[in-house]
């Protein structure tokens, strides 16, 4: 699906290393609608929101890769070289679009400026429960609501500071309202 003036990768064209063929179509750009219920001060609201994806979900550098391995696993797009994919960020970016679908009954957290993340418990090659985050930043453009998945990996080791909790729909509310999303002090 296309959207006239996105400004990101609505298409992530697939990619082959060696034998394995990466499909990426599954963060291509799309169209998400979300319906919060009706309570007691407001009724049923309905959101539609563009989602994007943004490399770093299924790429990242590795120092300790020689150059040509780097080389053999970089993924271009337009001729640019962005980073080498990574096979474990590339597998959970799989979980990404059900991650994205779920948001309304997932707690949401405050990141860095004006980013919002989740985490979700998953399996990965080491067969325990680990935290893979997933962050957003959501903006209205050409009025409509985006949202720009800007990274998401398994955090290994713990996080510096104590996250504050934000609901999903009020991150829709203020955003579609051009309201600033404050965290709380």
């Amino acid at each position: 699906m296309a959207f006239n003036n996105v400004e990101a990768v609505q298409h992530w064209p697939p990619k082959r290393i060696d034998d394995k063929r990466y499909d990426f179509s599954h963060l291509n750009a799309q169209r998400v609608s979300y319906s919060v219920p009706a309570n007691k001060d407001n009724s049923e609201k309905k959101y539609d929101v563009i989602i994007t994806y943004s490399y770093h979900v299924f790429a990242k550098t590795i120092p300790e890769m020689d150059d040509a391995e780097k080389q053999r696993r970089m993924y271009h797009y337009h001729g640019e070289a962005l980073r080498p994919v990574h096979d474990e960020r590339y597998e959970l970016s799989k979980k990404l679009p059900n991650i994205i679908q779920d948001l309304l009954t997932t707690k949401c957290l405050h990141g860095a400026k004006d980013s919002f993340f989740v985490v979700e418990l998953v399996n990965t090659a080491t067969k325990q429960a680990e935290p893979y985050e997933v962050y957003f930043e959501m903006f209205k453009e050409m009025k409509k609501l985006r949202m720009h998945i800007k990274t998401a990996f398994v955090r290994r080791e713990r996080s510096q500071e104590k996250a504050q909790k934000i609901q999903f729909a009020t991150i829709l509310k203020k955003t579609l309202a051009n309201q600033k999303v404050k965290r709380p002090k």
